[in-house]
Order: structure tokens, then C-alpha cells, then sequence
């Protein structure tokens, strides 16, 4: 509001501030805030402040285009700096001698209270939805400061899945190989069991082959033994036959 009314009453003003990004913040905040208590001497700060409490906050902004128009020709040639000194240490002690020179010019200033509400409700609109243009963005940067977590949570779980996949794979080949080499050995064992009892089975029938060799061989030597002693018995009784007879003749 108040930088609408610099640029429509003092334009050359106005252009001089903005070529100097000298924004209205930079000097006039303070007599938005304290009534200009803070930025003149008590006497005419309570001046002020009397009327404001009176006609509201109408007063403060007469007042300051008041001491724009009477210090413009020195603020054009001023930069930012200077500018900035100029209402620190000049302006305040403009008006020692009393407040009424100042309240004087103060209500000579164009003021439509009208366009000035007007702009008041537009100012409270663009600032609502600046308000809530920046509840949006931080809603949106909170949300995503928690979606790049939770993408950061999900390529950490990304990652360790893959690991353990790839420690699986690298499990199972092992245990698929160490089958292999178990099912390798339990083929030669076996081999080796069949080939044993294969060997078992033909020392068992070449011992029952000798076990029967042996038996014929008892068996055959026992009756030659009992042919010798007949032969030797017939022979012996021939032998006395012929005894006998030679005997008797």
C-alpha cells in the first residue's frame, strides 16, 4: 500500500528506489511497527501516536509520504548506502522544533482511504496465498526429503537383496557341486562294493570247490586203503592155500 502510493505521488522517487533495489522495508518498516517511535524524538513520536490511536493507521502513512516529499531532492542523488544514512541520522532531527510542521504536511497528502482498502484486501490476498504457496513447498520439500529417504531405504534393501541373491547363487552352485562330488563318491563306493562282493562270492564258491576236492580226496584215499588190505588178505590166504597144499603132498 504504502509503496503504491510513493509511485503514484512521487514517481521520480520511486524509479531512484528501484534502481537502487532501495525497498520500502529498508526505512520504513520500523514506522509501520513502532508508529515512529523509534525513529523520531517523543515529543513528535507521541504526537503521532496520539492521532493514530484517534484515526488509525491512516495517519502513518501520511506521514511517511510527507517526509518522502520533503527529502526527495536529497534522496535522488544518494545511493543505498546514503540513503540509508540519510533516514538514520538526518531525518530524525528534521523536525526539533515540534510536530506540527510535519502533522501540517502529514494531512496535505492524497490519501483515498477507498483504493486504500482496496489494496489493503489485494495485499492480504497476495499474502495468504504467498502463505500458503509456502505451506505447499514445504509440505512438497517435506515430502520429498521423505521420498528420497525412502528411496534411499529402498536401494540400501536393493542392494542387500542383490547380495543375497548373489551369495545363493554362489551357495547353491557350491552345494550343487558338493552333491556332485558326494554322488561321485557314492558311485565308487558302490562300485567298490559290488566288486567286493563279487571277489567275496568267488572266493566263497573256490572255497567250497576245494572244501569238495578235499572231501573226494579223503573219500578216494580211504578206499584205496581198504583195496590194498583185501589184496593183502587174499594174498595172504593164497599163500597159505599154497602152503597148505605143498603141506599135504
Amino acid at each position: 500500500q504504502f509503496e503504491s502510493m510513493i509511485q503514484e505521488q512521487l514517481p521520480e522517487l520511486f524509479m531512484h528506489f528501484q534502481a537502487q533495489s532501495f525497498h520500502t522495508s529498508m526505512y520504513a518498516s520500523s514506522w509501520f511497527l513502532t508508529i515512529f517511535l523509534t525513529s523520531f524524538p517523543l515529543p513528535i513520536a507521541t504526537r503521532i501516536f496520539d492521532i493514530f490511536m484517534c484515526e488509525g493507521l491512516e495517519i502513518v502513512f501520511r506521514v511517511g509520504v510527507a517526509l518522502l516529499q520533503m527529502n526527495q531532492a536529497e534522496l535522488v542523488q544518494l545511493d543505498m548506502e546514503g540513503m540509508l544514512q540519510h533516514f538514520q541520522k538526518v531525518v530524525p532531527h528534521q523536525f526539533d522544533g515540534g510536530p506540527d510542521k510535519l502533522i501540517q504536511m502529514a494531512y496535505q497528502v492524497k490519501y483515498n482511504a477507498k483504493k486504500m482498502k482496496k489494496l489493503e484486501k489485494e495485499y492480504t490476498t497476495i499474502k495468504t496465498k504467498e502463505m500458503e504457496e509456502q505451506i505447499e513447498i514445504k509440505r512438497l520439500r517435506t515430502e520429498n526429503r521423505l521420498l528420497k529417504q525412502r528411496i534411499e531405504t529402498l536401494e540400501k534393501e536393493s542392494a542387500s537383496l542383490a547380495d543375497r541373491l548373489i551369495q545363493g547363487q554362489v551357495t547353491r552352485a557350491q552345494e550343487a557341486e558338493e552333491n556332485y562330488l558326494t554322488k561321485r563318491e557314492l558311485a565308487t563306493i558302490k562300485q567298490q562294493s559290488d566288486e567286493a562282493i563279487t571277489k567275496l562270492e568267488q572266493a566263497e564258491n573256490t572255497i567250497r570247490e576245494l572244501q569238495q576236492q578235499q572231501q573226494w580226496h579223503k573219500s578216494s584215499s580211504h578206499h584205496s586203503e581198504d583195496f590194498v588190505l583185501q589184496l593183502q588178505r587174499e594174498l595172504i590166504e593164497a599163500k597159505l592155500s599154497e602152503a597148505e597144499s605143498h603141506s599135504a603132498l
